[in-house]
């Protein structure tokens, strides 16, 4: 617990690929392999008289220039759950994101999160609860300086999304010619 991932990209025109989807029958079970492209998680016990949780750590990605391509599973691209910070930082490029949900600065339980995209002309994409979506006693900031961008979430919770107790998410597109669905 308490660990640290930090991936930093001086330039260059990435694909940073985290794989296909996941999916399970077993809500219970953690794949852990969906936690990637800045995010963290802790571990969250529901006996803790037996098992003891474990703190997130710090997920951090880093890209500073080139036209790149993020796609990933769930909890990714600037993710945290369970006492986590995640973060995505590029500075620029015309880029591009793709999730499956609960990415994009996405927050849960008693963490932080945050995307943070300063030029280019973007375009995201996530099925559910991203692009700024905070669950119970979360924050999450999702912000992109500049570009003409195209913002897509398929399902009912994102683009500044706060919900259960004590979340505060925000969504801010400062510059640019926007498109929203």
């Amino acid at each position: 617990s308490l660990g640290a991932g930090i991936l930093v990209n001086v330039s260059g025109n990435d694909t940073y690929n985290a794989g296909p989807a996941w999916h399970s029958e077993d809500s219970s079970k953690l794949d852990l392999s969906v936690f990637t492209q800045g995010a963290s998680v802790g571990f969250q016990a529901k006996d803790t008289s037996r098992i003891m949780s474990l703190y997130g750590g710090i997920g951090f990605l880093v890209d500073a220039n080139g036209d790149d391509q993020y796609l990933a599973s769930k909890f990714s691209q600037g993710a945290a759950r369970f006492a986590a910070l995640g973060m995505l930082l590029d500075s620029h490029g015309n880029d591009g994101y793709q999730s499956t949900g609960y990415s994009q600065a996405t927050a849960m339980d008693w963490s932080s999160a945050c995307l943070v995209d300063q030029h280019g002309n973007d375009w995201y994409q996530c099925t559910d609860s991203g692009q700024g979506c905070a669950v119970h006693s979360s924050s999450s900031f999702f912000l992109d300086y500049s570009g003409d961008d195209l913002y897509i979430v398929q399902g009912m919770h994102g683009q500044g999304h706060a919900r259960e107790s004590a979340a505060s998410a925000f969504f801010l597109d400062y510059n640019g010619y926007d498109h929203y669905r």
